[in-house]
């Protein structure tokens, strides 16, 4: 791989993670605001699918941030 991949690679993540953090906080906001959870069980199985929610949404941003980051410098550098 060369050394414009690998640049590419960090930016993308990079910028995938912030993006996931912005989208992620937004959502879990929503949510949150809307939780009709009435006992402690209910809001914990809530919290839980809101944390996998939280790891899907950076696990794909992430991982496809390093995909376009390194098509990018490919395709720029050659």
């Amino acid at each position: 791989m060369s050394v414009a991949a690998l640049i590419g690679a960090a930016a993308g993540a990079a910028l995938g993670y912030l993006n996931a953090r912005f989208v992620s906080a937004t959502v879990i906001r929503a949510l949150e605001a809307t939780d009709r959870s009435q006992t402690e069980e209910e809001k914990a199985v809530y919290r839980g699918k809101i944390r996998l929610f939280w790891l899907i949404v950076h696990l794909v941003f992430i991982a496809g941030g390093v995909v376009a980051g390194i098509g990018l410098a490919r395709w720029l550098v050659g």
